[in-house]
């Protein structure tokens, strides 16, 4: 399911870790601020969204891919897209 929401940007870090096989995984998490909310929320990014040119604090639109994950019956998020 994928909604969009209104938000605050807040940053984003690049991160990496290595995978089962042994090879690094690249992604990136991102940090805002959904509008009307005192908490922040961070999720990870697709790796060819580009967040450089975004100012701290700009109020931005996201993407979210929401899914509910089998083995752990949690729901979990990544961001599609951003304008």
């Amino acid at each position: 399911m994928i909604v969009r929401t209104a938000c605050y940007f807040l940053g984003v870090e690049k991160s990496n870790f290595k995978g089962k096989n042994g090879d690094p995984v690249e992604f990136q998490r991102v940090h805002f601020m959904p509008v009307d909310s005192d908490s922040p929320m961070s999720l990870t990014a697709l790796n060819d969204l580009d967040f450089s040119t975004i100012d701290k604090m700009a109020y931005i639109a996201l993407e979210i891919d929401f899914w509910n994950d089998n083995k752990s019956g949690f729901l979990k998020g990544k961001i599609v897209g951003v304008e």
